[in-house]
């Protein structure tokens, strides 16, 4: 990708990613979907097909949940499908 991230975002995503507050919910080589703990728990999803999305109020894209679910993304490079809850409680806590 070639977002560029503010000095405040490389704070962020850093603290997300040393302090364990990235979470894949599921994961597979088209789709994932991740809970960030934040000031408040937002969801972040990537579909191949969509791009990146956010639940998170921020008005620059990506956010700061993004660019720290990519770097968890990217690192990973999932070969198959991880589910850590069904799609229903995936779908519940994303509010689909």
């Amino acid at each position: 990708m070639d977002w560029v991230a503010s000095p405040s975002q490389v704070k962020k995503v850093a603290e997300y990613l040393v302090t364990g507050k990235v979470q894949v919910v599921a994961a597979s080589k088209v789709n994932a979907r991740f809970a960030v703990h934040g000031s408040d728990v937002y969801y972040t999803t990537f579909s191949k097909n969509v791009g990146w999305h956010c639940t998170c109020p921020a008005r620059k894209h990506p956010c700061s949940h993004i660019l720290a679910c990519y770097q968890v993304y990217s690192a990973e490079e999932p070969t198959h499908a991880v589910i850590a809850a069904g799609d229903e409680e995936i779908d519940a806590l994303l509010g689909s």
